[in-house]
C-alpha cells in the first residue's frame, strides 16, 4: 500500500530480529517506526536490534504495563534511535501516516499491545489507511 504499513507482534529478541530482517528486505525510501514496549521487558536487548536510520514514534499502549514513551525514547537515544514521543498509539500512527510519503514504509511494533491498539483504532475508523 502507499505507504506500506506493517504491524508485527514480535516482542522479544527473536521476534524483533525476524521482523526487522523482513523490514530490511522491503523497498522503501524512508522507514517510520511506531514503537512501544511494556515495562517488564529489558529495552536494551531490543533497542540494540533496531535500525538507526528510521524515524521513530515512541508511544505507549493502553495497558497498565506499558513503558512510558519518555523512558523508551531516553533508552533509545543511547542506541542513536531518534524520534518523537506520543502518549497513545493512535496519535503515533496518525503522525507517521502524515509524515510518510507514498514510497515510505511504516512499521508498527515492539509490543503485542501496541499492535492491538493500532488495529483497534483502524477498526474504529480513527486511523485511515490509504490503499
Amino acid at each position: 500500500r502507499k505507504p506500506l504499513v506493517v504491524a508485527d507482534a514480535g516482542h522479544n529478541e527473536d521476534g524483533i530480529k525476524a521482523a526487522i530482517s523482513q523490514v530490511k528486505s522491503q523497498k522503501y525510501r524512508n522507514l517510520h517506526i511506531v514503537f512501544g514496549m511494556v515495562n517488564d521487558k529489558s529495552p536494551d536487548r531490543i533497542l540494540r536490534l533496531l535500525p538507526q536510520d528510521a524515524k521513530y514514534y515512541f508511544t505507549r499502549a493502553s495497558v497498565q504495563r506499558a513503558m512510558e514513551p519518555e523512558v523508551l525514547a531516553q533508552n533509545a537515544a543511547s542506541y542513536l534511535l531518534r524520534g518523537e514521543i506520543f502518549e497513545d498509539v493512535e496519535s503515533a500512527v496518525n503522525a507517521a501516516l502524515k509524515n510518510a510519503r507514498k514510497d515510505d514504509m511504516i512499521f508498527i511494533g515492539g509490543s503485542i499491545f501496541v499492535v492491538a491498539d493500532a488495529l483497534a483504532a483502524i477498526e474504529q475508523g480513527n486511523i485511515i489507511l490509504d490503499n
